[in-house]
């Protein structure tokens, strides 16, 4: 059967196309996730930026459509949850109205004289395009564990003109920046804490003591879903299957009821998986 584009579909229809969801709860054979830095290494830095870094050989990029050709682009129909809905769209309209979104969000915060700093940047693709989309800011910094996912952002960068300051980060040491982070900027992360099963208090703390302008965070949070919630449910099974991050927007209640930052906003976000509840998580420190 054909899906439109930008279809509106039930919880009920999309188990008809998603084979697996049907047998979520019903089989015990879904083999779990076990996160740790050596694993995520080889899912990110040999398996999947590995792989990108060699293909970058093959390619001359020198504008950045160039890059969302070849590294973005895919027609491919994807299944999205947006406003209590579910949506089939391609990729290409998912990742624009994405970056859309973020850069809206980090506009309203941004000025000429503000930094912007990516925590955990992968090869970069979420730097690069809010780059583009031309936010006036003063210099752009990317943080990334991985060191081809560092030099993929050095080359792609270096290719299109764009000035970023690539540095290493580890989510889970207790000096979590190799360089220090520019006071008084904008800092954001972007699925990255997703895969730091349990966070630790002191990532936070590290952030706080930079005194930065806002921290924005576009991450599912694994820790409000309902029991009563039948997608909900889903996403509980989901996050336990893959052993994503379910503690960290609970420490930051935490660190809110010590009075060490304000919580500014929590908004539901759009979902490039329904079973990954995204959200845009706003906060800063209190001085």
């Amino acid at each position: 059967m054909e899906i439109k584009k930008n279809k509106k579909l039930t919880f009920k229809t999309i188990a008809i196309y998603q084979q697996w969801l049907q047998s979520l709860y019903k089989t015990k054979n879904f083999s779990q996730v076990t996160r740790t830095n050596k694993k995520n290494l080889k899912e990110y830095n040999i398996d999947k930026f590995g792989k990108l870094k060699n293909d970058l050989k093959n390619y001359k990029i020198s504008k950045y459509k160039d890059f969302f050709d070849i590294f973005i682009k895919n027609n491919n129909k994807i299944l999205c949850y947006e406003n209590n809905n579910f949506f089939y769209r391609t990729n290409n309209d998912y990742f624009k109205k994405n970056i859309n979104l973020i850069a809206k969000e980090i506009n309203s915060n941004v000025n000429k004289q503000t930094d912007i700093v990516e925590l955990g940047a992968g090869y970069g693709r979420i730097a690069l395009s809010l780059i583009n989309k031309r936010i006036k800011f003063r210099n752009m910094y990317c943080y990334e564990f991985t060191s081809n996912g560092r030099e993929l952002i050095k080359t792609l960068s270096k290719n299109l003109k764009y000035n970023i300051k690539v540095s290493s980060c580890d989510f889970n040491k207790k000096q979590i920046f190799k360089n220090s982070i520019p006071r008084q900027s904008i800092v954001y992360t972007y699925n990255s804490i997703m895969v730091v099963p349990k966070i630790k208090e002191v990532f936070f703390k590290q952030i706080i003591q930079l005194k930065p302008k806002i921290v924005l965070h576009f991450e599912p949070d694994y820790s409000k879903l309902s029991k009563d919630n039948k997608l909900d449910k889903y996403c509980k099974k989901y996050c336990e299957i893959n052993n994503y991050n379910d503690n960290f927007y609970l420490v930051l209640e935490k660190l809110a009821n010590q009075k060490k930052i304000e919580i500014i906003k929590y908004n539901d976000f759009i979902r490039r998986n329904p079973f990954v509840p995204s959200k845009m998580i706003a906060w800063r420190p209190i001085n």
